[in-house]
């Protein structure tokens, strides 16, 4: 799949795309609490693809694989 962060939609090929960067809550098996990630979101005005990264650390890495299921 191609990077948007290139300026280039994945989907479509537009080159009308937008960023911006948020939080993403994500439950924790902990008590129900949530971990908050910083992520950059890249969206195409053409079609409406969105695509998601996030800023990534050695310690995030480290969580996600001992949170998440890989697929």
């Amino acid at each position: 799949m191609t990077d948007m962060r290139n300026g280039v939609c994945a989907v479509c090929g537009g080159e009308e795309i937008y960023t911006a960067s948020t939080r993403l809550e994500t439950p924790t098996a902990l008590f129900g609490m949530l971990h908050t990630e910083k992520v950059d979101l890249y969206a195409c005005v053409s079609c409406g693809f969105l695509q998601t990264f996030l800023d990534r650390t050695d310690d995030q890495a480290r969580w996600m694989r001992n949170s998440w299921k890989r697929v």
